[in-house]
């Protein structure tokens, strides 16, 4: 009896009825409104998809389906036809792009979804919601047409952005190999799941399983997690138990394995000529570790493999020997067979497709992707079931693993549309972005560093060129790479050299990178489908060589093929990436910098250069002060051109002198030099009690006007960094009430040079009870600030005015948006790791905070809170006094200024910017004023430092000086103040101090 006879034999009314009567025979045994325990889900339900359904089953195929499901799965086998079968085993591509509901392609889609009752679809091109959409359109097509629910599949190869627009890119299989962590891939696997299922994805055609052993291979390189079949198998393995738990099938591909091929299938079918044992321990290998982690289905590959055919020309896709006698028989795989896209060269060119497709099924595949002219495919399925070419069984059990699959993605089930005003909550969340850092982190590989070029360290001044070489006539893009580096190196230049670049261009790119310190050459040779080779082009690859033999510092990073490393010896270092992400290139910045270790190996042999698990290993640059005894490099705190602690014998001498002659109870100070914190101690006792504790070094100090130049100052720098703030705009723009007699020409600027023409102080605080101040006191004395009149004409006079910088706060909260107190704390001090400055300390803090002052108005000992009255009539909160901080926060504020704005890897201001900011500006003539700051002005009082210094007092006893000339900070903290402002001494003892620091440095020179 042919097949065809068979098939008749079962016409569709027989299945109908013996479904219903398994039906029925569920329906007594369980009552309405229950399910029996093996139907219930897995996993808790939750909106993962535009049609939301929970696992059934286990998406390993080794598991067995729940009786109900696995009835549903014959019934509705029973209940097709011959035309419906053959529908169910292809797959058509879809694009999840906005088309109008008459729209051409959007018809063809749903019309082959209606007419050849497909088993489901691929999604290529799209974006996240216009994906959702459509694949929860075309699912209610299949379900009105009565039709089981479609499969929907997609390469996710390194996450859903690999297809999906929006989505976080992930470093490619490859960088994951290199970070030798298979939770790498297990974590990327997973996320790429999640993606899926909320997108209405069930299936992710990853992890490729491929041994790339070929450096020459055009179509696998960085797709594949390396060149060990053991770490390939691993890490595949990993990825699939991450991408099933999240609810998504997993492909193990390409099968037998593409790894070890010099043609790309899409263009021509390559020959894996390997003998049988070659085969077994390394192309294998792999396939054997995901069969093992329970992957849902296999791809196969277009391609030969004679040591199993005996046959050139036959494709492992074709082959009954690869498909069952190896795949199925001998390394037991249960799951899925795919086949990949039919329409590829390696097929196309040689089969009609056709008769691919019958042979496909018949060799073992039970889902033949993307066919060519899929009404033709479909019919021919049905012409050999029917003559017999094509057994019935075959087809049957084809389509039964794929009804098994939409079963145990409990796609058979009754689908509730999740909305997709929800997406965000559920697809492709911003930590992704994060954590694809980190897994490029541990990825990003050295491998040459002749010269010592790294780490460029953000506290040197750079000059860089990044030049990003591209592999084909459109640009490479290194914004991410340029941007990254510039937020900690700023004078950051980005170039381009691509297929139309020119040879005058290139002179002049040539020109400009001699007078760079550093030349990043960021290389993108990339995978491609349909290409001959991964490579750089003749022309590009000689101009990079030109590039890398310049007397310049060269690093070299290979943006995608780690091999073309080798097309450029000449290169000072050289970088593997192994693709060209945003967080891949963040990392890459990361890394050169020295903020992160450099600890990726190369997951694969770069021929006659470097070994299969290379990578030179650098730790993270310690880039915060140095702590004699404590740091990691005592070489340089040992350094003779350091101040050591028995250098400032006589500045510690004379602050004694000052304690023993009643200038002020006690003192803390913190000298750094050299990047050095040389030292941190105190002297004297918290207060002139009896009894009274010794001073802390941690003691936190009411730094009275320093707010001025540590919050305020700093806050407009950046503020006018980020363009929120104009200097030279008139003080009117953000106050329309600072008004009248000639208050239109006062600027910010004026303001922070103390040129305003406002008055120095009023005693506002008098008119105000302090048992009876609120939020109205502080608006009240700041409309009274706007209604003083000036005193001179702005820029003529300089008066050292506190309302002047009250005002700035005031103006500060208008140009941000919010209070300046919370900006400084989330912008500079949380940065910085001052957890010891603030506003306002709490009462917790009290036992370290020295007392200052008997204050009249207030009828005490202030103790805890801002000694100034105006800013305490204001709640503490002002921008001109109530920063409270210690010497050892300060320290890291002044050595920060003295890096040129960084601390520790984190970039506060720009180089530039200080510069401009600490410069005397010699306005009215004389003045001794920076732009917030004060100056060592040979007129004054600080002619012990270089006319290079800057820094600024204040009234309770406190001062910062920073001589960058001597690359040298003093901070000085007392509370000279206690117990009466009357006690003056502390003029001389900050000279005698900070004379005596400057000669121990001097003595040095």
């Amino acid at each position: 009896m042919n097949q065809s006879s068979t098939a008749n034999l079962n016409p569709r009314g027989l299945y109908i009825v013996s479904a219903l009567m398994v039906m029925l025979g569920l329906l007594a045994l369980f009552p309405e409104g229950s399910l029996p325990p093996s139907a219930q889900p897995i996993n808790k339900p939750g909106n993962q998809g535009p049609q939301v359904a929970s696992l059934v089953a286990s998406l390993d195929p080794r598991v067995a389906l729940p009786p109900d499901a696995a009835a549903w799965v014959e019934s509705t086998l029973a209940s097709m036809t011959l035309e419906q079968r053959a529908g169910q085993v292809m797959m058509v591509r879809a694009f999840g792009e906005y088309y109008a509901a008459d729209a051409a392609q959007r018809l063809r889609l749903t019309g082959m979804v209606q007419s050849l009752e497909l088993g489901g679809v691929i999604l290529f091109r799209s974006e996240a919601y216009e994906a959702a959409a459509l694949i929860a359109d075309l699912q209610r097509t299949a379900t009105n047409f009565g039709q089981p629910p479609l499969l929907v599949a997609a390469d996710f190869e390194w996450g859903a952005e690999f297809r999906v627009g929006g989505a976080v890119p992930y470093p490619t299989a490859m960088a994951v190999g290199a970070t030798g962590n298979i939770k790498a891939a297990e974590w990327m696997g997973r996320a790429s799941g999640r993606d899926a299922r909320a997108l209405g994805i069930h299936w992710i055609f990853a992890p490729v399983a491929d041994v790339n052993s070929n450096p020459r291979n055009p179509v696998i390189n960085v797709r594949a997690f390396g060149e060990n079949p053991d770490q390939v198998g691993r890490f595949a393995a990993a990825f699939i138990s991450g991408a099933q738990a999240s609810g998504s099938m997993a492909t193990a591909k390409h099968f037998p394995g593409h790894g070890d091929t010099g043609v790309d299938s899409h263009i021509d079918m390559p020959v894996l000529r390997v003998d049988s044992q070659r085969l077994q321990a390394v192309e294998l290998a792999p396939f054997r570790a995901a069969i093992e982690a329970g992957v849902s289905s296999i791809m196969t590959a277009h391609l030969s493999v004679p040591a199993i055919t005996a046959d050139e020309h036959l494709p492992a896709t074709l082959s009954h020997a690869v498909l069952t006698d190896l795949l199925r028989n001998q390394l037991d795989f249960k799951g899925l067979v795919v086949t990949d896209a039919m329409e590829m060269g390696g097929i196309n060119r040689h089969w009609w497709s056709g008769q691919a497709a019958v042979q496909a099924l018949a060799a073992g595949a039970d889902m033949v992707l993307l066919p060519p002219f899929p009404n033709a495919v479909r019919d021919a399925i049905v012409r050999a079931v029917e003559s017999g070419e094509l057994s019935a069984e075959r087809l049957d059990a084809a389509v039964r693993l794929v009804l098994q699959y939409k079963a145990r993605l409990g796609l058979h089930l009754s689908l509730a549309e999740a909305s997709l005003a929800d997406l965000p909550n559920r697809f492709a969340p911003a930590s992704d972005a994060l954590r694809a850092e980190e897994v490029g982190v541990a990825a990003v590989t050295l491998l040459r560093d002749r010269n010592e070029i790294f780490p460029l360290d953000a506290r040197d001044r750079h000059r860089v060129l990044v030049v990003g070489i591209s592999d084909t006539d459109a640009p490479v893009d290194v914004t991410t790479l340029s941007t990254s580096l510039r937020e900690s190196l700023e004078d950051v230049t980005s170039r381009s050299i691509d297929g139309r670049t020119n040879g005058e261009e290139v002179a002049a790119l040539m020109a400009e990178a001699s007078r760079a310190s550093v030349v990043v050459m960021a290389v993108r040779a990339r995978v491609r489908s349909n290409q001959e080779k991964i490579t750089l082009p003749e022309k590009q690859q000689r101009y990079g060589q030109m590039l890398s033999s310049l007397d310049v510092p060269v690093i070299m990073v290979a943006l995608g093929s780690p091999y073309v490393v080798g097309a450029f010896p000449d290169a000072g270092a050289a970088v593997a990436a192994y693709g060209w992400s945003q967080p891949l290139q963040r990392a890459l910045a990361s890394a050169f910098t020295g903020k992160t270790t450099w600890d990726g190996q190369l997951p694969v042999t770069v021929p006659g250069v470097y070994p299969l698990g290379f990578g030179i290993k650098k730790p993270v640059l310690d880039a915060a002060l140095e702590v004699p005894g404590l740091d990691t490099n005592p070489e340089q705190s040992e350094s003779p051109e350091t101040l050591t602690p028995e250098d400032l014998s006589s500045a510690r001498d004379s602050l004694q002198q000052f304690v023993e002659s009643g200038g002020f109870p006690g003192a803390v100070y913190a000298v750094g030099h050299r990047n050095v914190l040389v030292e941190l101690g105190s002297i004297g006792n918290m207060s002139y009690e009896v009894g009274a504790a010794p001073m802390p070094a941690d003691a936190v100090f009411d730094l009275a006007s320093l707010t001025k130049v540590i919050a305020t100052t700093t806050i407009a720098m950046k503020a006018v960094e980020s363009g929120r703030l104009r200097l030279d705009y008139p003080v009117q723009a953000y106050i329309p009430g600072f008004i009248g007699g000639g208050k239109e020409a006062v600027t910010v600027r004026d303001l922070l040079l103390h040129v305003s023409g406002l008055p120095a102080y009023i005693r506002f605080f008098l008119d105000y009870d302090p048992e009876q101040l609120g939020p109205s006191t502080r608006v009240d004395i700041l409309r009274r600030i706007e209604n003083t009149a000036l005193e001179s004409v702005a820029g003529e006079r300089y008066a050292y005015s506190d309302l002047g910088i009250i005002l700035l706060g005031e103006i500060l909260d208008r140009a941000l948006g919010e209070s300046y107190q919370a900006h400084a704390m989330r912008e500079i001090f949380g940065p910085l790791g001052m957890t010891q400055t603030r506003w306002n300390p709490p009462e917790e803090w009290l036992g370290k905070i020295p007392p200052t002052e008997q204050d009249p108005w207030r009828g005490r000992m202030v103790h805890g809170e801002v000694h100034d009255e105006n800013a305490a009539a204001m709640g503490g909160v002002s921008s001109h006094a109530g920063l409270f901080s210690t010497a050892s926060d300060l320290a890291v504020f002044s050595q920060m200024l003295l890096n040129g704005g960084t601390y520790d890897h984190v970039r506060v201001l720009r180089r530039s910017t200080i510069d401009r900011w600490t410069r005397r500006q010699n306005r009215p003539e004389g003045s001794s004023r920076a732009i917030g700051w004060d100056t060592a002005h040979p007129s004054q009082s600080w002619t012990m430092f270089s006319e290079a210094a800057f820094g600024h007092t204040g009234f309770t006893g406190t001062s910062v000086w920073i001589d960058p000339n001597r690359d040298l900070f003093v901070v000085l903290l007392t509370n000279r103040v206690h117990p009466t402002r009357e006690n003056t001494q502390i003029q001389e003892a900050r000279i005698a101090f900070h004379r005596a620091i400057v000669e121990a440095v001097d003595r040095l020179r």
